[in-house]
């Protein structure tokens, strides 16, 4: 799904030689600023999708504060596509697999049943 909608480069050498300027430029993150490296030799153009509703149950699972894939961004796709957003009020992309309230989402796997309740995150670590 990443490289069907990026724009960026298809062609390992010119991500090796933007990956090196950026670095030079920014020497302190500059290696992280780029996502074009993972769709070199993607032989596929860069396609808008066109999400519609289903007809079919569908469950989303949002995190309130994360900022890998943004709560903003879940709501938008559930307006989009329709489903039950389940959110988990937490900043860590992933916890979901870790936390009791997993079932939740893992129901739907099961029944078809969908949530679009609320659960805890995972707690904060005490301050040490």
């Amino acid at each position: 799904m990443i490289c069907n909608e990026s724009s960026g480069t298809r062609d390992f050498e010119t991500h090796w030689r933007n990956h090196l300027a950026l670095s030079a430029e920014l020497p302190v993150a500059g290696s992280h600023g780029t996502q074009d490296g993972h769709c070199a030799g993607w032989p596929l153009p860069a396609t808008t999708w066109h999400f519609k509703p289903g007809n079919s149950p569908l469950q989303l699972v949002g995190h309130a504060y994360e900022s890998v894939t943004p709560l903003p961004w879940a709501h938008d796709m559930r307006a989009h596509i329709g489903g039950s957003l389940l959110t988990v009020e937490d900043d860590i992309h992933g916890s979901l697999s870790i936390l009791p309230c997993a079932s939740k989402a893992v129901e739907f796997f099961d029944t078809g049943k969908t949530s679009g309740a609320s659960c805890p995150g995972a707690p904060i670590p005490p301050a040490g």
